[in-house]
């Protein structure tokens, strides 16, 4: 974990600032905030008050300099204003395109650092496709090879300290795909 946070940390504190944008960010450095912030958001759920936390399966992917992301998930990232300087959000809500499905092991846990805001999310079915919204959402992993839909919906949450947070957190749905005929 010390090697990740080192490298981790470069990167992080100027997008945190504001002083680089993500569009910046090589595939490489993407991967390495991607790691680092699946890492972050899954040991918030293991030492926080919010439960279920995520599965044991997902923070053991993460382990060791070669270790990756668990099947399924998505790491996705949004630079914006902030109230608070950090924050730390759960939510079990999905907006569902295509026919509705019961969310299982479902997860998406927002963590936001000054003007960074990261998201972890999973979807348990691997016929289903993160869907983002193009204005919110910047993607860090999976990478560009793996194509995925892309929505707009606008999510309108009231105000408070976590609002861009909320909102971030939210509107990342789930598009599930018609069964092959």
């Amino acid at each position: 974990m010390r090697r990740l946070e080192e490298a981790a940390k470069p990167i992080l504190i100027p997008l945190m600032t504001g002083q680089r944008l993500l569009g910046s960010l090589s595939q490489p450095e993407a991967n390495v905030i991607a790691k680092w912030a699946a890492k972050t958001a899954y040991l918030h759920t293991w030492a926080g008050p919010f439960a279920p936390p995520v599965p044991r399966d997902h923070l053991a992917e993460l382990n060791g300099d070669g270790g990756g992301l668990a099947s399924g998930v998505g790491v996705f990232a949004m630079q914006s204003a902030f109230v608070k300087p950090s924050s730390f959000f759960r939510i079990d809500q999905w907006p569902q395109l295509g026919e509705p499905q019961p969310r299982g092991d479902a997860y998406k846990v927002g963590l936001q650092f000054e003007q960074l805001h990261l998201l972890a999310a999973f979807w348990p079915d691997a016929s289903s496709l993160l869907v983002r919204n193009p204005q919110m959402h910047t993607r860090l992993a999976p990478g560009d090879e793996v194509p995925m839909p892309e929505y707009s919906l606008v999510v309108a949450p009231a105000w408070s300290p976590v609002s861009d947070l909320d909102g971030f957190v939210r509107s990342l749905g789930v598009w599930h795909r018609p069964p092959a005929a």
